[in-house]
């Protein structure tokens, strides 16, 4: 097996090739109840990587999807606000087979305190990181892993200003559109370390008895 020190040495040395990351926010209701039912029709099948953000009090403030193309989707506060375009985006979200997460469970959980809707997990890069390197203790997070295998900056320096750190942070205090622009890097970069996962672990059993072990308790956090 490869070792972490390894990985990270091959990427500074010769980078890691990955799309140049845009984002698109999606704020009208309207827009949501119109669309998403019809394109659920095209994308049930495809592999789709999702990320939360909420503040302090449990709020979720928005919620983005990317399936590997040109566009990051993020939802807006707009969207989780109004409760006829959160569940058609719930509904949409639970169509599908392959949704990827990033310690997807903190979101599952985030998401079931507030509304009592239990979204799925298929595959989490977290989980799948631990299952490779099981010693790598405290090296397992979405950004951790993002800069190691992929050599990029660290995309929330900015953002921290704003929200805190540790205990108090506070995802609610972030101006919007850089919240959703962070929002959206992190379903980016859950998708990517997809891509590079899954030839490694998809015949690892334990990586997915976990998974299927981490959907079943979402809902006794």
């Amino acid at each position: 097996a490869i070792s972490v020190l390894t990985q990270s040495l091959r990427v500074h040395r010769d980078g890691y090739p990955l799309p140049e990351y845009k984002y698109q926010v999606v704020s009208d209701p309207l827009e949501v109840a119109l669309w998403l039912p019809e394109l659920i029709k095209w994308s049930f099948d495809k592999p789709v990587a999702m990320d939360t953000e909420w503040d302090k009090d449990g709020n979720i403030l928005c919620l983005s999807v990317y399936y590997g193309d040109e566009l990051v989707t993020v939802f807006s506060e707009e969207i989780m606000q109004d409760e006829v375009a959160r569940n058609t985006l719930f509904e949409f979200i639970k169509a599908h087979y392959y949704i990827i997460w990033a310690n997807g469970k903190a979101d599952q959980v985030a998401v079931m305190r507030r509304w009592g809707v239990w979204l799925p997990c298929w595959f989490d890069t977290m989980l799948a990181h631990h299952a490779l390197h099981p010693s790598a203790s405290g090296q397992h997070g979405l950004k951790d892993m993002a800069q190691r295998y992929f050599g990029v900056e660290d995309w929330d320096k900015e953002l921290h200003k704003h929200i805190g750190s540790g205990d108090n942070i506070d995802f609610g205090l972030a101006p919007r559109e850089m919240l959703y622009e962070y929002n959206g890097m992190d379903s980016f970069y859950t998708f990517w370390l997809y891509i590079h996962f899954l030839p490694m672990v998809e015949n690892i059993p334990a990586l997915w008895d976990e998974i299927k072990w981490a959907n079943n308790f979402v809902d006794v956090e």
